[in-house]
């Protein structure tokens, strides 16, 4: 798959957002002691991995079906 630049940072900057909140979210939910941080800590890449890859997934879904609609748009006879 071939994304721009731009597409690749916008994509990295959500799957940071989400994954700071998921583990603010795991912190404050359950009061963490510092080692069940840790291990919070420890599995956040493999979360990052799974959003990043929903993430790529639906972006290039939308893209797609966007650019079908515009072809279903144009007349060809003009």
């Amino acid at each position: 798959m071939h994304y721009t630049r731009y597409e690749l940072r916008i994509a990295r900057f959500y799957m940071i957002l989400l994954s700071l909140a998921f583990v603010a979210a795991l912190i404050v939910i359950a009061g963490a002691t510092v080692w069940q941080i840790l291990i919070v800590l420890l599995y956040t890449p493999m979360l990052e991995i799974a959003v990043s890859a929903a993430v790529f997934k639906v972006q290039s879904y939308w893209k797609k079906r966007r650019q079908s609609l515009e072809a279903a748009s144009i007349p060809w006879d003009v």
